[in-house]
């Protein structure tokens, strides 16, 4: 069986990987509600500086079981309201962030322009980007690029890119597919110039590391000097997490090894030689974490009498996203992802 396999080659942690004090449990007894991974976890706490990660994960080698029915990055379907969208998209890029090769007139229609004011809106639209600016150079390196959706985009924007990641199914949608220029396997084992990019994004990457001061050393090895650190990670003090605990999405036990706090994911930056360019949390995730969160705790209760109504569970999901953009406003740490920026 596989777990069984998985259990050989388990590696048991009760120090912080971060402050390396000891840690005290959190939850135990967790299931894989989302990808059915057989097996029983536990994830511990710091009581120093409140770092969450797996009390006992699989070395690195047999880390790939975990992912047999996993998904990369989906190819979102395009809907009606997608001609829209690709035009406010594109008149956000060029006005917010300096890529006038989008520019179009018909693109800057006054119901276009509206759209635009709409911080909620605007929000998701700009993290389709990472939020980067055509000002920060040429070179881009996706570090668990899956099947390069984003890195293409960020071609058709002007980027030189390039990407690596371990799953060999995306690599090769991404070669096949894009006609990007990828790499398979873990980043260290790459031999990637140093100083060589001006920037490195890690998009729900760095919470897969059992490691992630060693990731981010490499990061910043091929990093050239004023390069950008890029990363988006799940936030253990979101206000999902504290509404649906043990059950919240973004636990994704058994394949997020490490869940950091704006703190912690600072610190362990800066011990990586990291200067914090700018750091703050996002809801544009709240939505889907909020019913992905509410289906894992109806799931995990296999109560035939608790049933959920789709259309009240669909307005819940955005009254809670409003909900948390508002209370983010003025806590900035509730967002459901944390989104970091560090210059080497």
């Amino acid at each position: 069986m596989l777990i069984d396999t998985i259990r050989e080659r388990m590696i048991t942690n009760m120090i912080c990987p971060i402050c390396k004090n000891m840690g005290a449990s959190l939850y135990e007894k967790l299931s894989d509600h989302t990808f059915g991974t057989e097996g029983i976890w536990d994830l511990n706490i710091c009581i120093h500086c409140h770092h969450v990660w797996l009390r006992t994960i699989p070395n690195r080698t047999h880390i790939m079981p975990l992912y047999k029915d996993y998904y990369t990055h989906v190819l979102t379907k395009s809907g009606v309201s997608s001609y829209l969208l690709n035009e406010l998209e594109d008149h956000i890029y060029c006005n917010h962030y300096g890529y006038t090769s989008v520019y179009s007139y018909y693109k800057h229609h006054r119901i276009i322009r509206y759209l635009a004011t709409i911080e909620i809106l605007r929000e998701v639209i700009e993290y389709k980007i990472m939020k980067i600016p055509r000002s920060w150079g040429t070179r881009l390196l996706d570090i668990g690029c899956g099947n390069g959706v984003f890195i293409s985009k960020m071609q058709s924007l002007g980027w030189y890119v390039e990407g690596t990641d371990i799953d060999l199914a995306s690599i090769e949608y991404a070669r096949n597919i894009f006609k990007l220029n990828v790499h398979y396997g873990e980043i260290h084992d790459l031999s990637i110039r140093s100083n060589s990019f001006d920037i490195i994004t890690l998009n729900h990457v760095i919470e897969h590391i059992d490691n992630p001061s060693v990731l981010l050393s490499e990061c910043y090895r091929i990093l050239k000097p004023g390069g950008k650190l890029v990363l988006l990670t799940p936030n253990i003090e979101s206000l999902g997490s504290k509404i649906f605990k043990q059950y919240w999405r973004g636990l994704e036990i058994p394949r997020h090894f490490n869940l950091f706090t704006m703190d912690t994911l600072i610190k362990t930056c800066i011990l990586t030689g990291f200067r914090t360019h700018s750091v703050t949390t996002t809801a544009r995730m709240a939505r889907h974490l909020y019913r992905e969160s509410l289906k894992i705790y109806v799931k995990s209760k296999r109560s035939s009498n608790m049933i959920t109504i789709e259309p009240i569970e669909k307005l819940s999901s955005y009254l809670f996203q409003i909900f948390e953009w508002v209370i983010n406003k003025v806590k900035r740490s509730m967002g459901e992802e944390i989104f970091y920026i560090g210059t080497k």
